[in-house]
């Protein structure tokens, strides 16, 4: 289902889209938003016509993803204030072989409603890998394909 961005939220510009469809189009909470170039983003409220989508670039999003060269799993989310529009994938291993230039794809999971993200839909490439000191893991901060500057068509995926 195709859809209009019409409206950013949130102290982050690019935290929060609004959409131009909602419940009588039949969105629901938590479902996943993309674009044509990848991932955008998980719809956290619905109204009649409009629905609110977190994106990629909120800290506060756990997206499950992997590295496509390595098959690592990890978390991506919002990699924070001053960041300039990057995420990162958590809780790679500490020897691991992820590198600038790989590409981060999102992992096939079921959330507890049935709501699907199918596997490898790109997120991004990997920019830098930095150890995560306190808990023994790495981090690799993310470049997002998705232009959040200039989005202006989304699509819901409905399973």
């Amino acid at each position: 289902v195709g859809a209009n961005v019409i409206g950013k939220v949130g102290d982050n510009w690019f935290d929060a889209i609004i959409i131009d469809i909602g419940e009588d189009d039949g969105v629901k909470k938590g479902q996943y938003v993309i674009s044509g170039n990848g991932l955008v983003g998980q719809v956290i409220e619905t109204a009649k016509t409009t629905s609110k989508v977190m994106t990629i670039l909120d800290d506060k999003i756990n997206i499950p993803a992997k590295v496509s060269s390595t098959g690592e799993d990890g978390i991506v989310n919002g990699a924070g204030e001053g960041m300039d529009k990057k995420c990162k994938i958590n809780y790679l291993a500490n020897d691991t072989k992820t590198k600038p230039g790989d590409a981060v794809v999102t992992s096939n999971i079921i959330s507890d409603d049935n709501i699907i993200i199918p596997s490898n839909i790109l997120i991004g490439f990997v920019e830098k890998v930095e150890d995560d000191k306190p808990n023994l893991v790495k981090t690799a901060y993310v470049k997002p394909v998705v232009d959040f500057s200039t989005l202006e068509k989304v699509m819901l995926i409905i399973r």
